[in-house]
């Protein structure tokens, strides 16, 4: 058993004196942790400064001073469980030179009921695999680029709508099992060699007029 004797005195009237002292925690019951100590069994609360929340077979330290007593910190714990970190709240932890850095060797869980916000001048993420499931997901910024080396989408229902639009393909394969139907205000087709089109039945109908043009057209 360790004792220190802090004294404050102001303007010569007043004074106030504290003990340190080791107990375990034998029971909890909410807010409430029942220790034994030298001193004797006591039901205290923890203080604001500690964070680890104590354990029934902890070690904790203890501060009494006149009719109040608090668990200021855990010191030992005996058995393998998960340490609790309780924060008041609206709590915040803040940094103000260098870099926050979380480290952990099995893994990062973030859980709220409430909402979820990042925000940074510039984020990088690195992750060998990634899920992420959602029932409504929402993206929108003023640029967006991507690059993949290989991409599969399966998508049962998608709506585009694209003020312009630019593509620049090497070569692609298209297979549609459906109907397939495309509606514009005007179309240019440019092949620099070949154009085959084969089909069951052709219909070809202009209002006005229509053009067929070659040095050699073969038909039948």
């Amino acid at each position: 058993m360790s004792s220190i004797h802090v004294e404050e005195k102001k303007n010569d009237v007043s004074e106030c004196s504290a003990r340190l002292l080791h107990a375990q925690v034998y029971a909890v019951e909410m807010d409430k942790y029942g220790v034994v100590s030298a001193e004797g069994c006591f039901w205290l609360p923890v203080a604001v400064s500690c964070l680890v929340q104590p354990m029934v077979g902890d070690k904790v330290l203890i501060s009494q001073a006149s009719a109040e007593a608090y668990i200021l910190a855990v010191l030992t714990r005996t058995k393998a469980a998960q340490a609790v970190i309780s924060l008041p709240d609206n709590a915040q932890i803040k940094v103000k030179r260098g870099m926050l850095t979380i480290q952990a060797s099995e893994g990062i869980h973030l859980a709220t009921e409430g909402a979820l916000a990042l925000r940074a001048n510039h984020g990088v993420l690195h992750t060998e695999q990634m899920h992420i499931h959602s029932q409504r997901l929402m993206t929108s910024g003023a640029k967006y680029c991507a690059s993949w080396q290989s991409s599969n989408v399966k998508i049962d229902e998608q709506q585009e709508h694209i003020g312009q639009l630019r593509q620049h393909i090497s070569q692609r394969q298209t297979h549609i099992s459906g109907h397939d139907e495309l509606r514009a205000n005007s179309q240019r087709l440019v092949i620099a060699q070949d154009w085959r089109v084969r089909t069951k039945s052709t219909d070809l109908r202009a209002q006005n007029q229509m053009v067929i043009d070659g040095e050699k057209i073969h038909l039948g």
